[in-house]
């Protein structure tokens, strides 16, 4: 059995993992009109929490293979992506938002890529990060 204190150890030792920084957004349009007659896209912040720029967060491919997939006559890849973030700051964080890359200590390339969220990627009893299954958006 695990006890809350090697539990909270295993977190703090996972986001001291966390080398990259993200901001995750709701987007919706808005429901009035704009001075050229369109509905605005607006952003709302969903994390981090309390108003900061960012917070911290991590990438990973899961799925080295990627998998060919034909699609009306294309060839696609799809490759699968996690997103690791602090289970105590990301609780608002749901389906369909979107994951934009801040800064990369290790891959300066990712910055402003923008991803959207799948899903859930594990519930655990014992989890260190809370985990979502991301594709980027292009």
């Amino acid at each position: 059995m695990v006890s809350p204190a090697q539990a909270a150890q295993g977190r703090r030792r996972a986001e001291s993992r966390l080398t990259d920084r993200c901001r995750i957004v709701r987007r919706t349009k808005s429901i009035t009109l704009d001075e050229h007659g369109n509905y605005p896209i607006v952003e709302v912040q969903v994390y981090p929490p309390g108003g900061e720029a960012d917070g911290p967060c991590a990438l990973k491919a899961v799925n080295i293979f990627p998998e060919d997939v034909d699609a009306v006559g294309q060839n696609l890849v799809l490759q699968s992506t996690e997103l690791g973030l602090p289970m105590g700051t990301s609780g608002d964080v749901e389906t369909g938002q979107v994951v934009i890359i801040t800064s990369s200590e290790f891959d300066a390339a990712s910055v402003g890529t923008e991803f959207r969220i799948e899903g859930l990627a594990e519930r655990q009893t014992y989890a260190t990060l809370r985990r979502f299954r991301i594709e980027e958006r292009s």
